[in-house]
C-alpha cells in the first residue's frame, strides 16, 4: 500500500459561516486557565469563559483501507467533542467518486465508508461540520482520496494438459488440481500511473490529500469442472476431462478463465503368458489281469463245434483306472468276438 502526501501553498480562501442566534460570546479569564492546569481537563469539557481558550476542532482521518466487496473505508474522529445542537452527519462530507455512508464507531468517533463509482474517488470532512460547546467551527480537513484496483492478476505458468495412468482394473485416478505446483499468477495491484492528481480534486484551496494505493494482493485460484467446483481431490474418470480455472485479487478482479485437461489412459494389456499345464504323469506301473473261470461248452449233435464270445469275460485291476485293452487269442488267432470252439 502506497501513501502520497500533496500540499499546495495556494491561500486558503476566507470562509463564512453562519451561526444560530444567542450564542455566547467568548470571554477570557484567567480563572479557567488555572482550573485547567489543575484538573486536567480536556478542551472539548471547557464550556465556561476564561482566559485560556483550545484551538477550534480539527478532525483526525485514517487513511481508506480495501474492506471487502469493492468498498473501502476510514475512521474520522474531532479534537473537540461535537456540540449535541451539530450532530456529524454524512451531508457534512464532500465526496467524490463514490457512495459514502457514515456509521458511529466504539472509539466515540465515526467510520466513513465510500463505494466507488469511479476508479478515483474520496472524501474530506468540510470545515464547519461540528461545533464544540463553545460554538466554534471545526476546520476543513485534507482529502483522502484512493484509487481502485481494477487489475487483474495475470498467471505467470500454467499447464497445457495433465496426463494420468490408471492402475490395473481401475477405471479412474484421483488427483488434486488445487495443489498443483506449476499453476502461478501474480497479482500487480492498482495502476500507479493513474495516481496524478485530476483537476477536480485540486480545484481545493488549499490542495493537500492523502493517496492510497492499492498494492499488490494475495491471488486465489477456483478449479471448475463440469459446472461443479473442485476444492480437493477428485477422481478422473480415463479420458479427458477439462478443468477451468479462474484466479481472483483480494479485490475481486479477474482475468478470463483459462482452461487445461486431465487426460487419463486406461491400464495397459496384461501380456503375461498363462502357466503351462502341468506336465502328464507317467504310468509305469502294469495292470493285473484277472483271468475268468474256465468255460464249458457243450456241441449240439450233428455238430463239430460250438461257438462263443470270450472277449467279455476278461477282468483287470489298474492303479489309474485308465481304459485297459485285452487281446484274446485261440491258437494264436486273435479272437475279437463269437469263435467257432
Amino acid at each position: 500500500m502506497k501513501v502520497n502526501f500533496r500540499n499546495s501553498n495556494r491561500a486558503r480562501p476566507k470562509r463564512h459561516h453562519a451561526r444560530a442566534a444567542g450564542r455566547p460570546k467568548v470571554a477570557l479569564f484567567s480563572a479557567l486557565f488555572a482550573a485547567l492546569a489543575m484538573t486536567g481537563a480536556s478542551a472539548q469539557e471547557i464550556c465556561d469563559p476564561g482566559d485560556f481558550v483550545p484551538p477550534p476542532p480539527s478532525v483526525n482521518i485514517t487513511n481508506l483501507t480495501h474492506v471487502g466487496d469493492g468498498k473501502y473505508s476510514s475512521s474520522v474522529s474531532f479534537t473537540s467533542k461535537p456540540n449535541s445542537d451539530t450532530p456529524f452527519e454524512v451531508g457534512d462530507l464532500r465526496v467524490i467518486g463514490a457512495t459514502p455512508s457514515l456509521t458511529t464507531n466504539s472509539s466515540n468517533g465515526y467510520t466513513v465508508t465510500l463505494s466507488p463509482n469511479q476508479q478515483h474517488f474520496g472524501f474530506l470532512v468540510k470545515a464547519a461540520a461540528i461545533q464544540d460547546c463553545l460554538g466554534r467551527d471545526s476546520v476543513e480537513s485534507a482529502f483522502f482520496r484512493s484509487i481502485t484496483d481494477v487489475s487483474a492478476p495475470v498467471f505467470d505458468t500454467f499447464p497445457s494438459k495433465v496426463t494420468l495412468r490408471a492402475e490395473a482394473a481401475s477405471t479412474t485416478v484421483r488427483f488434486d488440481v488445487t495443489t498443483m505446483p506449476f499453476l502461478s499468477a501474480t497479482d500487480r495491484g492498482a495502476d500507479a500511473s493513474i495516481a496524478a492528481p485530476d483537476p477536480i480534486f485540486t480545484s481545493y484551496n488549499p490542495y493537500q490529500e492523502f493517496i492510497m494505493i492499492p498494492g499488490p494482493t494475495e491471488v486465489t485460484f477456483a478449479f471448475e469442472l463440469d459446472g461443479a467446483s473442485l476444492t480437493g481431490p477428485y477422481d478422473f474418470p480415463i479420458g479427458t476431462s477439462t478443468v477451468f480455472v479462474t484466479a481472483s485479487d483480494s479485490f475481486g478482479n479477474k482475468p478470463s478463465p483459462k482452461s487445461f485437461t486431465v487426460d487419463v489412459a486406461a491400464p495397459p494389456a496384461d501380456t503375461t503368458p498363462p502357466p503351462p499345464p502341468p506336465p502328464p504323469t507317467v504310468d509305469t506301473t502294469a495292470p493285473v489281469l484277472i483271468a475268468p473261470a474256465d468255460v464249458e461248452l457243450t456241441a449240439k449233435t450233428g455238430e463239430t463245434s460250438v461257438f462263443h464270445d470270450v472277449t467279455a469275460l476278461g477282468k483287470y485291476n489298474d492303479e489309474r483306472n485308465e481304459m485297459i485293452i485285452i487281446d484274446y487269442k485261440v491258437g494264436g488267432i486273435v479272437v475279437d468276438g463269437s469263435y467257432g470252439f
